[in-house]
């Protein structure tokens, strides 16, 4: 059998939520070995900013594959609005992020 377009955007969205949770390594805590948050706070590189950049680009299709085509926001003109606002908030963060990069890259 194959999967639904339905099934496999479900898929989908389980997938990037389990990125929504934090790392886990083991730790040695009391003798026992026990899973925790990692603390990791890594240097920022130039790969971070074009690993943003596109981030938010596929979280704006996303939101309209999964929202802004749904024919109840077509249809209702409140939803219509607060969807826009939603995908205008994304396309200016990303602007913000690739004007940050350019900021980093012209410190150098």
């Amino acid at each position: 059998m194959r999967e639904t377009l339905s099934e496999l955007r479900e898929d989908i969205r389980f997938f990037i939520k389990a990125f929504q949770k934090p790392v886990l390594i083991e730790k040695l805590k009391n003798g026992k070995e026990t899973l925790v948050p990692d603390q990791e706070n890594p240097v920022i590189n130039e790969g971070h900013y074009a690993e943003l950049i596109d981030r938010t680009w596929v979280c704006t299709d996303y939101i309209y594959q999964f929202i802004g085509s749904h024919p109840l926001v077509r249809k209702e003109k409140l939803l219509q609005n607060l969807y826009f606002k939603a995908e205008e908030t994304l396309s200016e963060l990303y602007q913000m992020i690739a004007k940050i990069e350019s900021d980093y890259k012209n410190s150098r």
